[in-house]
């Protein structure tokens, strides 16, 4: 089971070993009723909130593992409850069936609405690019040989220095990493929706499969092909 949306990449695993690792998403660990998890040294049985960018490996049972991007509305909720701490259980979260109830529980844990997982823009220049990306999301994933800050920043009558303050300032991220974030996602779709490696690869703007796997691999403990399965089972 496999959820992906704009700041949002989540799937359900029976079992789950990620190698140590460090990512710029926050990470919601919820086990089911039967699951549990070992993060580094610790142990546990319920929902467990991870800092970006804090160290660790995972070894999980029966758990959806959520990876919010800190820049959307539901990771910028996310990131009050962490209150600058780097690991933080949240007690009394129920497990959830399926993906429509683990959305809206998410939803009711951090005070959203329905529109929670979408990201908010005010400039209506980063509006357009964000509903050009947003278009992998509807199967047609566009390949990023364009999408050098540069050239972006032409495209909206910006200089270059002005975009990367501008995005900077509203997504509360770098381009670069904002935009990797979003080509593993698109890779990662591209692979569930039956394409080879080879191609999700090529969609995304990765030279080949490996190079795909491996930044993957770096961001999230685990290969991409690993997360697709789990997520098939």
């Amino acid at each position: 089971m496999l959820i992906i949306k704009p700041g949002i990449l989540a799937f359900y695993s029976p079992h789950i070993l990620a190698d140590k690792h460090q990512h710029a998403a926050l990470q919601l660990v919820w086990p089911g009723t039967q699951g549990h998890w070992q993060l580094n040294t610790e142990k546990g049985t319920g929902p467990l909130l991870i800092a970006p960018q804090a160290e660790h490996d995972l070894a999980a049972e029966q758990c959806w593992i959520i990876l919010l991007e800190p820049l959307s509305v539901a990771g910028k909720h996310a990131l009050q409850h962490m209150n600058g701490q780097l690991l933080v259980s949240l007690p009394g979260l129920a497990s959830a069936a399926d993906s429509t109830e683990l959305l809206a529980a998410l939803s009711h844990l951090l005070g959203l609405d329905k529109q929670a997982f979408n990201l908010q823009i005010t400039d209506s220049r980063l509006l357009r690019l964000q509903q050009q990306l947003d278009q992998c999301f509807n199967g047609g994933c566009i390949k990023p040989s364009q999408w050098r800050a540069r050239d972006i920043a032409a495209g909206l009558a910006l200089s270059e220095s002005r975009f990367l303050h501008l995005f900077r300032e509203q997504m509360h991220m770098p381009w670069r990493p904002y935009l990797l974030w979003r080509r593993l996602l698109c890779a990662v779709q591209a692979l569930h929706q039956g394409k080879s490696a080879t191609n999700a690869a090529q969609d995304a703007g990765f030279a080949d499969s490996a190079h795909l796997s491996r930044t993957f691999r770096r961001h999230f403990g685990l290969s991409v092909r690993e997360a697709v399965q789990l997520a098939r089972n």
